[in-house]
C-alpha cells in the first residue's frame, strides 16, 4: 500500500470515529431529555375516586430529590396580604415550602415540592378542570364554589396552588405568573424566631357559621450549626419526680427527651429539638382556646436568658424557649402556675450534646 493510500485510509477511520461519536452523543442527549422530561398525567379514569387525580411522570426524578430543595420565589398579585413566607422557614433539611395568603376572607396556599415520580395529586373537583400552556407550562386549571386551583410543574418541581373560594382562571394564572423559576433561591442562614400565628375567617359553612383557618405560632430561622453543640437537661429529677423514660431519635440526634413522673401520676416532659424536615425545629403547636379574644393562649417569657413563650391553662401548661441552634419545650399535664413552670426551665443545665 502506498503512503497516498494510507493515509488516505487514515483520514477515512478517523472521520468515521467522529460521525460515530457524534452520532453516540445524539442519542444520549435524545434518550437523556426524553427521560429528564416531566408532565402531569389526568388518572381519575383508572381510580375509584369522588374527585380528580394527577400523577407525576417523572422517571428522571430521584427517589427522594436534593436536600434542601432549591426555592423558587414568589410575589403575589396586588391586594394579598402574606400570613407565612416559606423564605423564613427555608433551612438546610427543606423538601417542600408553603406560602400563604389572603385577602378578603379569601385564603390562598401555594406550595412547592419535589416532583416524584408516579406521585398523585389530588384536585378539589372532578372532571372541571381545563388545561393551559401558559409560559411554557401546562397547568390544570379549576374553578368550584368553594375551592380553585392550579397545578402545575416547573421542571422538577411540583407546584400547588389552592384557594378557598372562587377564583378565575387568569386569576389562577396570575399566580403562576408570580412564581420565578429561573432564579432559585437556597436557605439563608438566620437565627431562630417565634413567627405569631393567625386565626382568619375564610368564609362561611353552609349553615352560616363561620369557616376559620389557623396557624399555630411556630419557630422560624435556619441558625449555622454550633461548633460545640449542647442540650438543656435537668441534672436530677426535679423535686417530686421520678425519671420515666428517656428518648432520643434515630435522625442525626434531631431531638432528645426525657419523661418524669409525679406522685400524682402527672408527665412532665423535657425536649430538645433541632432540624426537622419541614420547619427548622419540631412545630410548636402552641395550644389554643375556642375565645375568640384569646384563641393562642400565650405569653413571652424569658428562660435562661433567652426568649420563650408560655401556654398556661389550669389543667395543662406549655414553655418553649430558644436556645442558639435549637428548642427547649416543656409540658406538664398537671396544674402547674406560670410561675412554675418557669422556675423548672430555670432548673435546666447546659450540658454537651
Amino acid at each position: 500500500m502506498t503512503k497516498k493510500k494510507k493515509k488516505l485510509l487514515w483520514i477515512l477511520i478517523s472521520v468515521g470515529v467522529v460521525v460515530i461519536a457524534a452520532g453516540v452523543a445524539l442519542i444520549f442527549w435524545l434518550t437523556r431529555e426524553e427521560e429528564l422530561q416531566a408532565f402531569l398525567l389526568d388518572v381519575s379514569a383508572y381510580d375509584n375516586v369522588t374527585n380528580s387525580v394527577l400523577k407525576v411522570n417523572n422517571p428522571g426524578a430521584d427517589s427522594e430529590g436534593p436536600t434542601p430543595l432549591p426555592r423558587y420565589p414568589a410575589s403575589a398579585p396586588e391586594g394579598y396580604e402574606q400570613l407565612r413566607d416559606s423564605a423564613d422557614f427555608a433551612n438546610r433539611y427543606s423538601t417542600s415550602y408553603q406560602d400563604v395568603y389572603c385577602r378578603e376572607n379569601q385564603m390562598v396556599y401555594l406550595s412547592q415540592s419535589y416532583a416524584r415520580d408516579q406521585q398523585q395529586v389530588d384536585l378539589l373537583t372532578y372532571a372541571h378542570f381545563e388545561t393551559v400552556q401558559f409560559g411554557g407550562r401546562e397547568v390544570f386549571c379549576y374553578t368550584e364554589d368553594e375551592y380553585s386551583g392550579a397545578v402545575w410543574l416547573d421542571g422538577d418541581h411540583l407546584m400547588e396552588l389552592l384557594v378557598y373560594g372562587t377564583m378565575e382562571r387568569d386569576d389562577l394564572l396570575a399566580w403562576v405568573a408570580g412564581v420565578d423559576n429561573q432564579n432559585p433561591v437556597e436557605p439563608a442562614t438566620r437565627p431562630l424566631e417565634f413567627v405569631p400565628g393567625y386565626r382568619i375567617q375564610a368564609g362561611t359553612y353552609e349553615d352560616g357559621t363561620p369557616r376559620w383557618e389557623m396557624e399555630f405560632t411556630s419557630i422560624a430561622g435556619n441558625p449555622a450549626p454550633s461548633d460545640n453543640p449542647t442540650q438543656r437537661v435537668f441534672s436530677q429529677a426535679p423535686e417530686g419526680f421520678t425519671l420515666q423514660e428517656e428518648m432520643q431519635d434515630s435522625w442525626e440526634g434531631q431531638y432528645f427527651g426525657w419523661e418524669y413522673q409525679d406522685t400524682g401520676g402527672n408527665r412532665l416532659t423535657l425536649e430538645n429539638w433541632t432540624f426537622s424536615d419541614y420547619n427548622p425545629v419540631h412545630t410548636i403547636s402552641i395550644w389554643w382556646s375556642n375565645d375568640d379574644d384569646n384563641w393562642e393562649n400565650t405569653s413571652p417569657v424569658t428562660v435562661n436568658g433567652r426568649e420563650g413563650r408560655l401556654y398556661h391553662q389550669e389543667d395543662a401548661s406549655e414553655l418553649v424557649w430558644l436556645e442558639e441552634d435549637y428548642v427547649v419545650h416543656l409540658t406538664y399535664e398537671g396544674s402547674a402556675t406560670p410561675e412554675q413552670m418557669v422556675a423548672w426551665g430555670e432548673q435546666t443545665m447546659l450540658q454537651p450534646r
